[in-house]
């Protein structure tokens, strides 16, 4: 994964939080696996200087709070409006994998990032014996990246996967320290509490009622070009706040803050469907 196209992947999942667009299915996009467990297609709009710049439709089906099973996490994503004239880019990320004894097991993960009209797609298979395997498309002609070694790999999940444990491990606080790959490069992602803060509804934002944050930093660890990931990960900052938009669900992201370095993007959840598609938050 490329440095511009690893760190708008990994923004879109850190804005998204996890996966899937409901609705017609182009052509080449991913058929997400269905695991046993609860299932709920949430709609987040991205606002940057008050205009809806992207719309992230998600998929998130993760086995019951507190137990053991099949997780897949899928995030598609598009620029809206004026923005998409002059930045046309979308998504299409899907990861799988299981939670066993309280801890995510990465099992496979493929990114499509699609800039303008060229697509470039990472494919990373962490479930068999030894290092995870990577496809790319184009293919990675690189010579010069440092090397990652087997220990520095050991338990690292992809980075939708390492996000989605946000939501799992909601009930339990920030998750601490969490090991991500993204095909080239290992990095931790640093979760760190920021306590309650209360919400009242606007416009842009439905949620009403507390929530509770966790602020996300990056660290690099192994992979990276000298330079590479200071000016964007490295100094990258996000604040993520869990509430619970619906009755007798775990806390889910229902605001979202990205400190870009040249303004603040934020993402509010504007919606979630059942599987079946009843709607069971919206706006007013």
């Amino acid at each position: 994964m490329g440095s511009k196209t690893g760190r708008r992947a990994f923004w879109a999942s850190a804005l998204a939080l996890a996966a899937g667009l409901v609705g017609p299915v182009a052509a080449g996009d991913i058929a997400a696996v269905q695991p046993a467990g609860a299932k709920l297609n949430l709609t987040y709009e991205i606002y940057a200087g008050g205009v809806n710049g992207a719309t992230f439709d998600i998929e998130v089906t993760l086995p019951p709070p507190g137990r053991g099973g099949a997780y897949a996490t899928r995030v598609r994503a598009a620029t809206q409006g004026v923005v998409a004239l002059f930045a046309p880019w979308r998504l299409d990320a899907l990861s799988e994998g299981r939670r066993d004894d309280g801890t995510l097991v990465a099992g496979r993960f493929r990114n499509a990032d699609t800039w303008r009209d060229r697509t470039k797609t990472v494919e990373i298979d962490f479930a068999g014996e030894g290092r995870p395997v990577v496809t790319m498309d184009p293919p990675n002609t690189e010579t010069d990246r440092p090397p990652i070694s087997d220990e520095q790999l050991d338990g690292a999940l992809d980075p939708i996967s390492a996000l989605s444990r946000l939501i799992l491990d909601s009930t339990q606080g920030c998750p601490g320290r969490t090991t991500i790959y993204d095909g080239r490069r290992r990095y931790d992602m640093v979760a760190s509490p920021l306590g309650e803060r209360d919400y009242k509804a606007s416009a842009q934002n439905p949620f009403e009622g507390s929530a509770t944050g966790c602020r996300i930093t990056f660290e690099r660890v192994a992979g990276f070009k000298p330079g590479e990931g200071r000016r964007g990960l490295q100094g990258a900052a996000a604040e993520v706040w869990l509430g619970k938009a619906l009755d007798g669900q775990a806390p889910m992201p229902v605001r979202l803050e990205l400190d870009t370095g040249w303004g603040t993007m934020l993402g509010h959840l504007v919606r979630v469907r059942g599987s079946d598609g009843t709607v069971l938050y919206s706006r007013r």
